[in-house]
């Protein structure tokens, strides 16, 4: 059971992580106190209304210029490193795992937040350019904590398999200790 512990921590932290996506990500309330909420699924099928709504009324500098097509991208993203990390936990499960199975679930893992901070970051440096109010949403606060917590129990899985191994090869005697013999 204990083998299997990370895997039920990490699956869960994932499916929280995509019932987030059901949440708002971005909230905009203009000035006349209209409030637009989006969640991951509405900015895929109404972009061009997010556009409309929200990104048209910007009046900072220019930086990065973030369309509906941008967010899209974003989104793609975000999925196919849901698709990553899933496919990489589920692999682990094996009774000695690779480290390419490591390195495809952590980038996967790493992946699935890089949206999440790209929209954090955002908000909290170019929020105050928008003549509303525009605030990020419950999900990528729990997409990021969710990660960090599967990154967790995926790197003490690593590590035991690690250590798993050496006690095998010091039993063997593969393995002696640096010293004067």
């Amino acid at each position: 059971m204990e083998k299997k512990t990370f895997f039920y921590v990490a699956i869960g932290c994932l499916a929280l992580s995509f019932i987030s996506l059901f949440f708002p990500v971005i909230t905009y309330v203009n000035e006349k106190a209209t409030k637009a909420s989006y969640s991951v699924f509405t900015l895929i099928t109404k972009s061009s209304e997010f556009e409309e709504t929200i990104l048209r009324k910007y009046k900072g500098p220019v930086v990065w210029d973030i369309t509906g097509g941008i967010t899209v991208i974003l989104v793609v993203i975000f999925i196919a490193a849901l698709l990553c990390a899933v496919i990489g936990l589920i692999t682990l499960r094996a009774q000695r795992p690779n480290t390419w199975q490591f390195i495809l679930t952590i980038i996967g893992l790493a992946g699935v937040a890089v949206p999440s901070l790209v929209l954090i970051i955002c908000v909290l440096g170019y929020g105050k350019y928008f003549p509303g109010k525009l605030t990020f949403g419950l999900a990528p606060i729990i997409t990021i904590a969710s990660m960090i917590v599967c990154i967790f129990a995926v790197i003490r899985r690593k590590n035991r398999v690690a250590e798993e191994l050496q006690r095998e090869l010091a039993a063997r005697g593969l393995i002696q200790r640096g010293g004067d013999l």
